[in-house]
């Protein structure tokens, strides 16, 4: 990737890479990337992909986690692991998981301090995922600058919904797409 200066978009699908940077040098710069997919991603270690790009200018960022994606074959990252991965830059996030834990593992590491448009859903499996707490999806749950909330293919339960809600106070377009619940949803429920 490093012989791809001029790189804007790049999609990675299906596909497990090999961390080959080696341990001790300096990540991949990226200045042109804007947008990035991700689809089949291991959620559990997809941060580690993140460690070995530099993407400063990234806009866009499209993650499909699978369960059964494997683990890297990785070397690159000895010593500590980060506690977070910051990408100050990103204004939309699309992540699609299979279940409640995948949505856990996946951006807990990520920091998204300007993020604008966020859609969440799910990427396939058995039954619909259970949206869960903002605090135990994202590092940082307090998402200020949120205007564009979209949740596809999820259940609702009342007291998550209404947390993640009351935890993006700017938001201006709520899109509930094809999301269920045990007990029903309504307006007044969603009001705090």
């Amino acid at each position: 990737l490093g012989r791809l200066p001029r790189l804007e978009g790049f999609t990675l699908n299906g596909h497990l890479p090999v961390m080959d940077t080696g341990a001790g040098k300096p990540p991949v710069r990226m200045f042109l990337l804007h947008t990035f997919t991700w689809d089949r991603a291991p959620a559990k270690d997809l941060w580690r992909l993140f460690l070995l790009l530099d993407m400063p200018h990234l806009d866009s960022l499209y993650l499909s986690t699978k369960s059964t994606s494997g683990s890297y074959q990785d070397t690159s990252v000895t010593g500590p692991i980060p506690t977070t991965i910051s990408f100050a830059s990103l204004r939309q996030l699309s992540l699609f998981c299979e279940d409640s834990t995948a949505f856990k593992l996946a951006c807990r590491m990520l920091e998204l301090p300007n993020l604008e448009t966020l859609v969440l859903g799910r990427s396939g499996g058995k039954g619909l995922p259970i949206l869960p707490s903002p605090h135990l999806v994202f590092r940082e749950p307090r998402l200020v600058k949120l205007c564009s909330l979209e949740l596809r293919d999820l259940e609702l339960q009342a007291e998550e919904a209404v947390e993640f809600l009351s935890y993006s106070p700017s938001v201006k377009k709520l899109i509930l797409n094809a999301c269920r619940g045990k007990h029903r949803l309504s307006v007044s429920s969603l009001h705090f």
